[in-house]
């Protein structure tokens, strides 16, 4: 693996790492009060984090292997954000 590659796949695992912590170590208090950016609760930006977790590595993936991504617009990532937070 290239010193680029290495460099980000060690700020993945970092920031992996580290939002495991934080949600193991969250309190129940915590973890129902608003994330400002998002206006929504800590556990649904972290469930957020985790059910993506997946996809992004899919699509990291097809980057790898020269894929096309899918088209999305901004609007389009935003609206599926939202919906995944109400359910």
């Amino acid at each position: 693996m290239n010193e680029r590659a290495e460099k980000l796949a060690e700020r993945l695992r970092t920031f992996n790492s580290q939002v495991m912590i934080f949600v193991e170590n969250c309190t129940e208090e915590n973890w129902h009060k608003i994330c400002a950016r998002e206006e929504w609760t800590i556990g649904v930006v972290a469930r957020h984090i985790g059910a993506n977790h997946y996809d992004i590595i899919e699509m990291a993936q097809m980057i790898v292997d020269q894929k096309t991504l899918p088209e999305m617009t901004m609007d389009q990532i935003i609206r599926m954000a939202n919906e995944h937070a109400r359910e």
